[in-house]
């Protein structure tokens, strides 16, 4: 195998052997072209022979090529040169489980019942994806499943490791099943199979992902019991019987899994990886490393620093009978006598017997004796705090408590006062619970109350925190070592009420943790002690490592070193920052691991909480902070607090002038989360007409529901509608117009006429106006503050001061209030322009002046107030009317109801098609996908991914000093995957400026809330964002689409996609 090492195959240059299987050779190579590891795989050329076989690798290659999963190894090439078909996968520096599984089983050792419970659980997030692509595994068995460390666990409650799915069908098994009468020769090679193989995979029937769920089941019992699975029903020793301290729950997961029955067994993958996260989620420290009390429970950490020197392993191999498909009931043994137990071997226990319905209860079973009691056999006692002691077992009788009158005194709350009792029978002992409060504990299972039971030499009693082990004096004389005399076991040093201790798996060292509950503020500390103390006869060497909440804590010691006897104190600090929460307030769990190498290998787990205490902070920010009349001020609060939080907004200004239009509903803000709203300020006042520019402070204020309030300044500037020297230059030219009229008629007083196109007057019927003079085009006859020559261009009655009757002088008209002097409505709202003016201080160019969605006449028909924002309704479309009634008016009458006519002639609308190039979608990872094919939209993904939507129209073609009239993102025919909307909340589009082509940062970069659509929206007015496009000179539009909450991590997607590509509706002025 190693004459490939240093050989290149295509691009590939083959560096070291990894290992053999049964389909071929691994090797790591470098990728030549892209300069990077990968895993390549030299298929046997046996099987490249087979063209049945060769089609079937091949075709596996291509399936797997397309699942793309954090459990699944990547699939990068594949092909063959000279007659070698090779595979290339991504590099995994890890080690596979059936090496893990190997190293376990050189020591009687099992793995870490959480870690156990996480690495299937992620296999089986793995199979259940590739199951949905419609690709089965086929082959699933240790050696497929390789496992890394990580620096950070995956997802929160995880360990920090990760397992990955390899090779996708390259199983060696036909799909026929396995053949009969199989010679040995031809038999050995399949052993390490068929454990793992469905009992319809083995019998050639047709499978399905159900197959697979088998095959990670017997991986997890393997696992979790340490010993191979069989799977005929007759044969298999369920796994509460190997290890009794498993959960229930957990044992019932394992059992689903392997059911024979397709029926029984999970009907998904996803299932079971459910289900074995809520079982992690539910263990004890107790849970976690002793269930398995005859075993020793190391952690993945432990087994990959043994690799790196350990030799070669294998876990032991299965034959053909054990696996076999049964055809027919196995014979039945002859059955004993019922009123006899067998005589167990030492250190077996015997058989529980139960009775079947209906049948009588089985007699009293009869206790066989133990191997006799030599002279000198000791019982050997290890309690917390203590070195192990030892009491001669010189009497008939030997009581066991926390009273001072027992035998063996436990000082321990949690023993009885008369625990249990050791009765000597014949040549043997036995045990007896006495109705104690806490149970006695024998090879791991809770011994039922006054019912006898053997104990065993060498066998451990577990009574509240101590171990009792009977041993032989023939031993004790094989290994010799100081004895110390009998006495009442206690405790040797006392723990706080507040703090926690436990002893380690093998009574080597004990350790405790005070306090176990903590409680701490932001910008705070709080200090905790771990004590240890070394109960064995040798020096101790332990390790601490922590889980849980490492980004606060500091450890002021990793190792500690022990003499025998010696106790050691190591501070654990916890700090938060005063800012940027790392944590929600509540209660934090965390994990302290001590570990001890052997031989044997000692670990203990103690558990603690952390309770942050809640805290409030606010990012209060306001842009711009100088805004002009009529213009909007954006707001956005980002809590930076540690809890939710709700805050009201409010807008103010100390003197009074101002008004503010905006909605002021409250803000929910998750913690780290972002609100915005905005506002439309104005002046009271009509702009002055010349001046020196004014400011006028303003103030923004948060307030949260439990007090804590910010508030940030701004000004509004007032501009004066000409600048302060436009009014002696006018003066000037007044001065020079008089002398003018004057010199013209002194010199000649001679009339001109001037030719004048007729002009229809709104007071006018049908008669033409006469030509104007020279004096009259110069002059102001009507005195309504315009000359002749201006109303002949305007189209109103030079003879006439107020054109439309409306009780405004044609020069204040469009001089003083910018109004039609030929309407008298100029805005169609309902309302006469002096009406307006003089009596409702309305704007007469604006149909709705506070922005609320009802014109300001039907404001004032309905009774509100046209100048207060009106929150809940559409923004008014204003139009501008063609035609004019010439009736008599009442100057100050209300036009009501308002006429809607066509839009002017000024006005012009422009369809913006959607710039499929600079469109698409970004991810909560830093991902951009943009350009045609990559449709918006926003969700979440499968693997739970956030995904915001990105969509970008050019604003080239609205000129620069353009007023916005209208502006809508008209949508059509969207098309919905899974159910954002009932999943993810209400749909939010903002106004977002990004850099073409968008970065990683697009995804979080401030933006301005627009809307918040319950339901498939059809428009959106965004009338305020191409405003706020242009004024910052931008010549695109760029608008995102998110949800109120980024992901629910369901693992399904759920998503909004706009297929129709909408377009962007601008209805705009020039002036």
């Amino acid at each position: 195998m190693d004459t490939y090492i240093g050989q290149q195959l295509e691009q590939y240059k083959i560096e070291a052997h990894i290992g053999s299987g049964s389909s071929g050779t691994v090797y790591r190579a470098t990728d030549l072209n892209l300069e990077r590891l990968v895993a390549l795989k030299l298929i046997k050329p046996s099987l490249t022979k087979q063209p049945a076989r060769q089609q079937q690798i091949l075709q596996a290659a291509q399936a797997a090529s397309r699942l793309s999963h954090p459990a699944i190894v990547p699939f990068y090439n594949f092909g063959q040169q000279n007659g070698h078909l090779y595979l290339v996968t991504a590099h995994v520096d890890g080690i596979s489980l059936e090496r893990v599984l190997g190293l376990l089983a050189q020591g009687d050792r099992v793995l870490r019942l959480d870690e156990t419970l996480h690495i299937v659980a992620q296999i089986a997030e793995g199979l259940g994806y590739a199951h949905q692509a419609g690709v089965l595994h086929g082959d699933l068995k240790p050696g497929n499943i390789l496992l890394k460390l990580l620096e950070r666990p995956l997802r929160s409650g995880d360990p920090a490791l990760k397992a990955m799915l390899a090779d996708f069908g390259l199983s060696p098994i036909p799909d026929s099943g396995i053949p009969e009468g199989l010679t040995p020769e031809m038999a050995r090679p399949l052993r390490r199979y068929l454990p793992y193989l469905s009992p319809e995979r083995q019998a050639g029937q047709t499978v399905d992902g159900r197959s697979d769920i088998y095959s990670l089941g017997v991986i997890l019992y393997q696992l979790i019991a340490g010993a191979q699975f069989a799977p005929l029903p007759d044969s298999q020793q369920p796994l509460r019987e190997l290890r009794p301290g498993v959960p229930a729950d957990i044992a019932n997961i394992v059992a689903k899994a392997t059911a024979p029955s397709l029926a029984e067994r999970y009907q998904m993958a996803e299932q079971l990886g459910d289900d074995l996260r809520r079982a992690a989620s539910r263990l004890t420290a107790a849970d976690t490393t002793l269930f398995a009390p005859k075993a020793t429970v190391v952690d993945l950490r432990t087994l990959l620093a043994e690799d790196q020197t350990a030799a070669p392993v294998r876990p032991p191999l299965t034959s053909l009978e054990e696996t076999a498909v049964p055809t027919a009931s196995p014979p039945q043994p002859d059955k004993e006598p019922e009123d006899a137990t067998p005589v167990l071997p030492l250190g077996q226990k015997a058989p529980q017997s139960e009775s079947e319905p209906g049948q009588e209860p089985p007699p009293p079973t009869i206790l066989r004796a133990s191997p006799p009691p030599a002279i000198g056999d000791q019982i050997i006692i290890t309690g917390q705090g203590r070195a192990p002691r030892h009491f001669g077992m010189n009497k008939a009788k030997i009581t066991v408590g926390r009273a001072a009158d027992n035998d063996i005194v436990l000082s321990s709350l949690d023993v009885s006062r008369h625990h249990a009792r050791l009765e000597q029978v014949g040549n043997g002992w036995r045990i007896v619970d006495v109705d104690s409060r806490g149970g006695t504990f024998y090879d791991g299972r809770k011994i039922n109350p006054q019912k006898p039971e053997l104990w065993q030499p060498g066998e451990k009693l577990q009574i509240g925190p101590y171990f009792l082990q009977w041993q032989l004096a023939d031993e004790i004389e094989a290994n010799p070592e100081e004895q110390t005399p009998a006495e009442p076991v206690t405790e040797l040093f006392q723990v706080a009420a507040e703090g926690s201790q436990v002893q380690a798996s093998h009574s080597n060292f004990s350790v405790a943790l005070n306090p176990t509950q903590a409680t701490l503020a932001p910008g705070e500390q709080t200090n905790l002690q771990i004590d240890l103390f070394n109960q064995s006869s040798s020096m101790l060497v332990v390790k601490i490592s922590l889980t849980g909440l490492q980004e606060i804590a500091t450890l002021a010691q990793d190792t500690v070193s022990m003499t025998p006897g010696a106790r050691a104190t190591v501070p654990l600090t916890f700090q938060l920052p005063a800012v940027e929460q790392p944590f929600l307030a509540g209660q934090h769990p965390f994990q302290l691991m001590l570990h001890a190498e052997g031989p044997p290998v000692e670990t203990a787990v103690l558990q603690g909480q952390l309770t942050i205490l809640p805290e409030e902070q606010f990012e209060l920010s306001i842009w711009p902070a100088h805004v002009e009349d009529g213009g909007t001020c954006r707001v956005m609060v980002r809590n930076d607090g540690n809890v939710h939080s709700t805050v009201q907004l409010t807008a103010q200004d100390p003197a009074g002038k101002l008004q503010f239009f905006g909605d002021e509903q409250p803000l929910r803000l998750e913690p780290g989360s972002t609100g915005t709203t905005a506002y439309r300020i104005t002046h009271r006042k009509k702009r002055p007409f010349f001046g020196r520019v004014r400011q006028i402070p303003f103030e923004v204020e948060i307030r949260s529901s439990n007090g804590l309030h910010q508030n940030k300044l701004g000004h509004l500037e007032v501009r004066p509608r000409f600048p302060a020297w436009v009014l002696p230059l006018i003066q000037l030219l007044m001065v020079l117009l008089l002398i003018a009229v004057v010199l013209n008629s002194v010199l000649g007083n001679r009339e001109n006429t001037v030719e004048i196109p007729p002009t229809a007057l709104p007071n006018d019927g049908s008669v033409e106006s006469p030509p104007l003079t020279a004096a009259q085009l110069a002059g102001d006859d009507d005195n309504d503050g315009l000359t002749g020559e201006r109303e002949v261009v305007i189209g109103s009655d030079p003879f006439n001061e107020d054109s439309d009757g409306d009780g405004l002088l044609d020069g204040e008209e469009i001089n003083i209030h910018g109004t039609n002097p030929l309407l008298l409505d100029t805005d169609n709202d309902g309302l006469m322009d002096r009406a307006e003016v003089e009596q409702h201080n309305t704007d007469p160019t604006l149909a709705d002046t506070d922005l609320d969605g009802v014109s300001d006449g039907q404001e004032i028909a309905n009774g509100t107030d046209p100048l207060q924002f009106q929150s809940g309704n559409t923004a008014v479309t204003q139009t501008n009317p063609t035609t004019e009634d010439h009736t008599e008016h009442d100057p100050v009458a209300t036009l009501s109801p308002p006429i809607t006519l066509a839009p002017s002639d000024d006005e012009t609308t422009v369809e913006i098609p959607l710039n499929a190039d600079q469109s698409g979608w970004l991810t909560s990872d830093g991902d951009v996908e943009s350009g045609p094919g990559e449709w918006p939209q926003a969700g979440d993904l499968v693997d739970g991914t956030a995904v915001r939507g990105l969509l970008t129209f050019s604003l080239a073609d609205i000129p620069s000093d353009a007023v916005i009239r209208t502006a809508f993102l008209r949508f059509a025919d969207p098309t919905l995957e899974g159910v954002p909307f009932d999943a993810l909340g209400c749909l939010q589009i903002d106004f977002v400026e990004v850099s073409q082509p968008p970065d990683n940062t697009a995804y979080d970069a401030p933006g301005f809330f627009i809307s918040c659509e319950a339901a498939s929206p059809s428009d959106i007015d965004v009338t305020f964002d191409v405003e706020d496009a242009l004024i910052q000179g931008q010549n695109q539009l760029s608008l995102r689409l998110g949800f109120e909450t980024e992901s629910n991590g369901d693992s399904v997607a759920d998503l909004y996609v706009v297929r129709t590509a909408p377009t962007l509706e601008v209805t705009y002025l020039l002036p």
